[in-house]
């Protein structure tokens, strides 16, 4: 059994639909600027490589803000599809 199985059996545990969902909407404030953060010092210490400090601290800060949208994406995807099995499920 992989994590997929792993992460199907999470998902049908009878009343934690709603912690999971929290948990899920609180990775969103946490994740968005840290991946910005990161993003932004990684470009800039590449950059400083180059001696284009600034360039690589705004492409690299531009890359963690696409990763942090798509973070934002793949959780409201994930809410998505746990409401639409809960309205199938009868819950």
């Amino acid at each position: 059994m992989g994590l997929e199985g792993v992460a199907a059996f999470r998902r049908d545990v009878p009343g934690m639909r709603l912690p999971r969902r929290l948990l899920d909407v609180a990775t969103i404030g946490l994740v968005f600027p840290i991946a910005s953060a990161l993003g932004f010092l990684a470009g800039r210490a590449i950059g400083g490589w180059f001696d284009a400090a600034n360039a690589g601290a705004l492409i690299g800060g531009l890359f963690g803000v696409v990763a942090g949208f798509y973070n934002v994406y793949q959780v409201v995807q994930r809410l998505n599809a746990d409401e639409e099995d809960g309205e199938t499920d009868g819950r």
